[in-house]
């Protein structure tokens, strides 16, 4: 990596301050850990505020000096903000101080890390602060020396290798993060909790799928006796045999008992009424079906006779 031109005192360079989107470990000045998170929509009310502020500029110190030690020398100030929604990044114009011109030209610091102010939902909605830092925890913000101002020659494979597992494990923790949100977890909830929680979940769906099984098998049950004590044909020694078959395949095997159940009597009054009128060939059939003996007879029958109704 080289200077195209030395950085001057009050020399203006375009930086990345912040991501747009994605969610990031980080910890409060107070200590306390939680999970910032980003979107467009929060760095546009960045901007917003920052204009209804009066665009005051916004200090720019090394390694946060300011927040950590009151040390507010500047290395620059942050003179403009917009968002780049295409590149999904809040961007910044830094105009650089004397020192920060030298920290920058004798390649002393690489990136910058932003001090923001966040809603209780964890999005950021004011830039307080910026810091020429080398150990930024946004890491996917490009280095300051990316800007055009400098030419940087091509990364080591060591160097790839540490930027490709540094991506991973931002990967992992975003994906940890929305486990946690679809399992109601807590922000502070451990991988074992998350274990723990997919079993528990597990176990619950199976337990489900057990019941709604065994609810089925039981409906089916009672549709099948009552279907078999309906026909009142059926030997009490069958009836078992006969509801297993009904169970396997119940369109079948209710057709054959609704032809065997026992047809209403006509009583007859007079002898008129006694006179046993002609056949027809569907009742022909009909007689030929029901003098068969044993199922299985009665579905071949109906089987070569389709058209037949019973």
């Amino acid at each position: 990596m080289e200077l195209k031109e030395p950085l001057s005192t009050g020399q203006e360079i375009e930086i990345e301050i912040m991501p747009c989107e994605g969610q990031y470990a980080a910890t409060t000045i107070d200590g306390n850990d939680f999970v910032e998170k980003f979107s467009v929509e929060s760095a546009n009310k960045i901007v917003d505020n920052w204009k209804a502020d009066g665009s005051k500029p916004i200090l720019c110190d090394v390694d946060h000096s300011s927040v950590d030690t009151n040390k507010t020398q500047a290395a620059g100030w942050v003179t403009n903000l917009w968002v780049d929604e295409s590149a999904k990044r809040l961007m910044g114009t830094l105009q650089v101080s004397e020192s920060g011109a030298e920290a920058l030209n004798g390649l002393e610091y690489r990136y910058v890390s932003p001090v923001l102010l966040f809603t209780e939902d964890n999005f950021p909605y004011y830039l307080d602060s910026i810091a020429l830092t080398n150990t930024p925890r946004l890491q996917e913000l490009r280095p300051v020396y990316n800007s055009k101002n400098f030419t940087v020659e091509n990364e080591t494979e060591e160097e790839l290798e540490e930027k490709n597992v540094n991506i991973n494990e931002q990967k992992e923790f975003e994906l940890m993060n929305e486990l946690k949100q679809i399992l109601g977890l807590p922000e502070e909830a451990t991988e074992e909790d998350i274990r723990n929680s997919v079993a528990e979940l597990v176990e619950k769906v199976k337990s489900v799928a057990e019941e709604e099984a065994k609810a089925e098998a039981e409906r089916l049950q009672e549709e099948a006796e009552e279907a078999v004590n309906e026909c009142g044909e059926i030997d009490e020694d069958k009836k078992e045999e006969v509801v297993n078959c009904y169970k396997q395949n119940p369109a079948l095997v209710k057709s054959v008992l609704n032809a065997f159940k026992k047809q209403p009597v006509k009583m007859v009054v007079n002898a008129q009424d006694a006179v046993k009128p002609e056949l027809t060939d569907a009742e022909k059939l009909k007689r030929e079906y029901a003098a068969l003996k044993g199922g299985k007879d009665k579905v071949d029958f109906l089987k070569a006779h389709p058209s037949i109704t019973l």
